[in-house]
């Protein structure tokens, strides 16, 4: 399947429901959104979203993100790249998880996958995720490739912690320093980031970030 939008998200879910998006296996699927307007990803869930399948799926991201969940995201199986975007390749709120499958992230235009507190404080890890709200980032199986060029992109960003537990992560990013008017310094790329706590108790990471400074 190959769909475009010449005029908006290639994919809009408004409600708050549980979606599973299902690559089936021996395809090939491409999404890809009109480079403007307001919508805020090619992909776009209100509720929490399932990337699964054992197909491939393409994405392109040409006004905002590539793919956006306002709620959590899982990934198992599938073959996922985001072959460009304009803002994060994958956005989402409250958690994310990545269990199986690979994910390659190119040509993207600020972190490579960053997720958010849906709200203002945090839950902290339930049970089974359930009603989950943290920020947090697990990484438990599978291959995410993500190469960045931004100025201080990041390549996996967590609002929360991270989890790494197994699978393979490399990260490649570059780009010049920023400074944050707000906290008041200069920030740098890097392969991973978190506001919180980097646990990493498994997997293979090969981790490469080159930036250039500037000092005010």
């Amino acid at each position: 399947m190959t769909l475009t939008n010449p005029n908006g998200a290639a994919v809009y879910i408004s409600n708050s429901k549980r979606i599973q998006l299902s690559a089936k296996k021996g395809t090939v699927n491409s999404f890809a959104d009109s480079a403007n307007g307001s919508h805020k990803a090619c992909i776009y869930s209100k509720g929490q979203l399932q990337i699964q399948g054992n197909g491939t799926l393409n994405v392109a991201g040409n006004t905002k993100h590539a793919i956006k969940s306002a709620s959590y995201i899982a990934i198992k199986n599938l073959t996922l790249n985001i072959t460009s975007s304009v803002g994060d390749g994958i956005n989402c709120e409250e958690y994310m998880q990545i269990k199986s499958g690979t994910v390659t992230l190119s040509g993207i235009g600020d972190d490579g996958i960053q997720c958010d507190l849906g709200g203002t404080t945090s839950t902290g890890i339930t049970t089974g995720h359930e009603d989950e709200d943290t920020g947090n980032i697990y990484i438990s199986g599978g291959t995410v490739n993500a190469t960045v060029t931004a100025a201080a992109a990041k390549g996996i960003k967590a609002a929360g912690d991270m989890y790494i537990t197994g699978g393979t992560v490399t990260a490649t990013t570059s780009g010049d320093g920023a400074w944050d008017s707000t906290d008041l310094k200069t920030k740098a790329s890097a392969g991973l980031s978190a506001d919180g706590n980097i646990s990493i108790s498994g997997g293979t990471l090969s981790l490469t970030s080159t930036h250039t400074l500037y000092r005010l």
